[in-house]
């Protein structure tokens, strides 16, 4: 069924050391065929958007900032994502959303994890979104995903690479990408 959702999430690491430090995700999407989501997310060490086995799903004009931990990479940076996709996903659009100081805007999940409960996210388009100052990739998948297209995203600022596109079919279209410490691909 179609879903609609549009929340504004403020994390507290005092208040709620628990979330803050490995609890779940803000909005959590399993099993939805076609909708909306609208999020916002700040203060927090779990991802914004998380979204399992779902198709036609539209995550756009929301946004992320503070996420995950200060550490330097290696050290834990914990699920500081905007919108992650695990297992099975078919057509869904991220679009539109704002990062500030996150590990990424959007990613896949990597390993066993990636492909729980079966399958990779396929066909998704990650389009017109701003990524700035990223304490990992603007942008990444990891090994679990087929043909993610990236396009006319801007990165401006990341620790690592500009858009770290592991999985495989994919493209990166028309984005701007600046200040990285690493490559902008």
């Amino acid at each position: 069924r179609d879903i609609d959702i549009d929340v504004d999430i403020i994390g507290d690491p005092v208040a709620n050391p628990g979330t803050y430090n490995g609890g779940g995700d803000l909005v959590d999407i399993r099993f939805c065929l076609g909708g909306r989501v609208k999020a916002y997310g700040t203060d927090n060490k779990m991802p914004v958007v998380m979204i399992h086995c779902s198709m036609n799903l539209v995550v756009e004009d929301g946004g992320a900032e503070r996420l995950g931990s200060e550490l330097t990479i290696g050290d834990g940076l914990g699920n500081g994502y905007f919108c992650i996709e695990r297992g099975m996903n078919l057509n869904n659009i991220v679009r539109n959303n704002r990062a500030n100081q996150t590990r990424n805007l959007y990613t896949t999940s990597g390993g066993l994890v990636g492909i729980w409960p079966y399958g990779v996210p396929t066909n998704t388009k990650i389009e017109g979104n701003y990524s700035q100052n990223s304490k990992l990739s603007g942008m990444s998948t990891h090994e679990a995903g087929y043909n993610q297209v990236f396009s006319s995203n801007v990165i401006d600022g990341a620790k690592s690479m500009g858009i770290n596109l592991r999985a495989k079919a994919g493209k990166i279209l028309n984005n701007i990408i600046r200040r990285c410490n690493g490559s902008a691909v």
